[in-house]
């Protein structure tokens, strides 16, 4: 009887500790396959208003009048409407954000 006993605590232990495994893993999966969210992005529509062909840069100008600049001038040119992905690095003022990429605006004239 005793015999039975032990094996049956034996038996819930295992059981337990297979579950808890099994939830522990997926929250992981979870976890890592759940998109994160990502507060510091932002979009700006822009204008291109320069094409530096020899020192390969784009300045464009925003809704505000703040001109950015990017490298890469392959795909733009001088009047372009482009929509641009930001990083506000987390910051309120506007002088550290970062330019992440830039495309051509689909739905422009």
């Amino acid at each position: 009887m005793e015999n039975k006993t032990f094996y049956a605590i034996i038996n819930i232990c295992v059981v337990t500790h297979l579950v808890i495994v099994t939830i522990f893993v997926v929250c992981l999966i979870y976890r890592a396959s759940s998109p994160t969210t990502n507060d510091t992005n932002y979009t700006m529509q822009a204008k291109v208003v320069d094409v530096d062909t020899a020192s390969d840069t784009v300045q464009i100008e925003d809704s505000h009048g703040e001109i950015w600049e990017f490298f890469g001038t392959e795909n733009f040119q001088k009047d372009n409407s482009v929509i641009v992905l930001m990083d506000n690095q987390g910051t309120s003022t506007i002088y550290d954000d970062e330019i992440l990429s830039v495309r051509l605006d689909p739905f422009a004239d």
